[in-house]
């Protein structure tokens, strides 16, 4: 089963597709691309070119998840500027996805935490008998 990922910020979107792997704890990467949000009018037109250009031999993404560089609320954010207004729901539609969420980009290295591996972390305060 293969997923979009997608981390958009106000200069620069970066796409990629990846696929779950089974026996694996990670996804592994398929296809990625780097667009300039500057040279783009709308969000929309930038999934839309990465899927029918870059994804025609792949098997399309079910889910989607985009980290936004700006508050997310009801699955909605404006990058303000870009004037640019994301609807999780409105890309689910437009693009067939099964499940779309949108998530603001600091709250997604949350969730990578647990995936880390002792060699990629550093421990950098201790609590000694406080």
């Amino acid at each position: 089963m293969n997923f979009l990922a997608c981390d958009l910020g106000g200069t620069k979107v970066l796409v990629g597709i990846y696929e779950k792997v089974f026996n694996s704890e990670y996804p592994k990467l398929i296809l990625k691309k780097k667009y300039y949000s500057s040279e783009w009018n709308s969000f929309e037109s930038i999934i839309e070119n990465f899927l029918i250009k870059e994804c025609k031999n792949i098997t399309y993404p079910l889910n989607a998840c985009f980290a936004i560089a700006g508050p997310v609320k009801n699955n909605s954010s404006k990058i303000i500027n870009l004037s640019w207004n994301i609807s999780g729901n409105d890309l689910k539609k437009k693009f067939n996805f099964q499940t779309v969420e949108l998530i603001n980009d600091f709250g997604v290295l949350l969730y990578g935490i647990p995936f880390l591996k002792k060699n990629q972390y550093e421990n950098i305060f201790y609590l000694n008998n406080v």
